[in-house]
Order: C-alpha cells, then sequence, then structure tokens
C-alpha cells in the first residue's frame, strides 16, 4: 500500500498519463487484495475487532479513491496546488493501514484452534506489508491455504 500511495502522490505532482494510469492500477490491486484478505480475516474474528478490522480496510479503499480523484483534479487543472490534498489523504490511508496491522496483533494473540494458522498468514501479511510488496501478501495466504493439512474454514 505504501508503494502505491507513493505512486499516486508522485503521478499528482509529475501530472503525466502514465503515472496516473501506473498509480491507479496499481492502487486497484494493492486495494482489492487488501478487502479480501481483511474480509477473509474478519470471518475468524467477533465483535470490535472484526468491526474495527472492516471499518480500516473500507476506509483504505475509500482514502484511495479520494487521492485518486485529487490526482485526477490536478491532470485536469495543472495550475492548482493539490499536494496539501495529496499528503492529506496519504496520511489518512497510512493511519487506516495502521489499524489493520493493529487488529492483526490483537489476532496473534487468540488462543483457539485455528491459532498457528491466523498468526502464520498474519506474520506473512506483516512481513510483506513492511517490504511494501503488497500483492505478494494475498498470494501467500492464498497459497498457504492451498497447502495447509488443516481443513480451513473461515467461518468456523
Amino acid at each position: 500500500m505504501t508503494s502505491a500511495t507513493a505512486k499516486a502522490v508522485a503521478s499528482g505532482s509529475s501530472c503525466r498519463q502514465d503515472d496516473v494510469i501506473v498509480a491507479a492500477n496499481t492502487g486497484r490491486k494493492v486495494i482489492s487484495d487488501i478487502l479480501t484478505a481483511s474480509k477473509s480475516a474478519a470471518y475468524t474474528l467477533e465483535g470490535d475487532h472484526r468491526e474495527r478490522l472492516l471499518q480500516a480496510a473500507r476506509q483504505v479503499g475509500l482514502h484511495y479513491r479520494e487521492l485518486l480523484q485529487f490526482v485526477l483534479h490536478a491532470v485536469n487543472h495543472p495550475g492548482t496546488d493539490v499536494k496539501p490534498q495529496l499528503s492529506q489523504c496519504s496520511r489518512e490511508i497510512a493511519t487506516a493501514v495502521t489499524e489493520i496491522v493493529a487488529v492483526g496483533q490483537l489476532m496473534k494473540g487468540r488462543s483457539d484452534v485455528i491459532r498457528p494458522t491466523i498468526e502464520i498468514c498474519m506474520n506473512g501479511i506483516l512481513i510483506c506489508m513492511n517490504n511494501s510488496n503488497d500483492s505478494l501478501c494475498v498470494f501467500f495466504v492464498l497459497n498457504f491455504v492451498a497447502h495447509s493439512p488443516l481443513t480451513f474454514n473461515f467461518k468456523n
């Protein structure tokens, strides 16, 4: 998410069409991955943690859309200064991603039957997010689930 946000902010500064296209496509993929992973993880949670995770994932998507709208405004009206709005949106995205990571840290402390599975998945996601290699996060989770000896059911 960090690299997608940085690309969007840079494309708002450069106003080059190819930069905007790359930022939009990268962001679309990363947002899709984050929403999918968050929704899957939310099925294992209950109550407040579930709501926090889903709300934070939704906020990431909404703020990234807002960021892209400011980029579009910068491209359509090259003389306007949208850098303050771009930096504000990027801060809001970072706050929402931090909330997702915080809920992930809370999931590590769970003591139910699927705890090892959750810990492995969350560690993989946190490593991916720290390395700014966001698209690998979902591949890691899906690969683990596909090769897991456990019966992996998100509803349980």
